[in-house]
């Protein structure tokens, strides 16, 4: 009997698909929250939890962990991020904008001689 459930337990994980939630939102943009407590509040995308649809926002949505004093480390009240389930954020702006510099020059280097092609086809025509 119990060799029968491991075959069926093994059948469900095949079948099971995770299928995130929004994937515009990478880490490194910029959020809007959109519902819950932290309505309204921006901030940078930290992390991406892909297999739960969450993502840390950096200074929203803060909790407080009550840490314990150890040898190591003195206790206290510590602030840190909780997750944000991802239906409930809404892309503002991407966070890295910026093109690389070889990229740029060989799209800025084909669309002049795109140019160049047309307008000696134009001239050709003209004769």
């Amino acid at each position: 009997m119990h060799a029968l459930k491991q075959r069926n337990t093994r059948k469900v994980r095949k079948e099971i698909k995770t299928v995130r939630a929004n994937k515009n939102i990478r880490k490194g943009d910029i959020v809007q929250v959109i519902a819950g407590r932290a309505f309204n509040k921006t901030g940078k995308v930290l992390k991406i939890f892909t297999q739960s649809n969450r993502c840390l926002v950096e200074k929203v949505n803060m909790m407080k962990k009550h840490r314990k004093p150890t040898q190591q480390t003195p206790g206290g009240i510590d602030e840190k991020e909780a997750s944000i389930h991802l239906s409930n954020v809404r892309l503002v702006s991407r966070g890295t904008t910026e093109a690389k510099a070889s990229g740029s020059k060989k799209t800025a280097a084909k669309a002049e001689s795109k140019t160049e092609k047309k307008t000696a086809t134009k001239k050709a025509a003209k004769k």
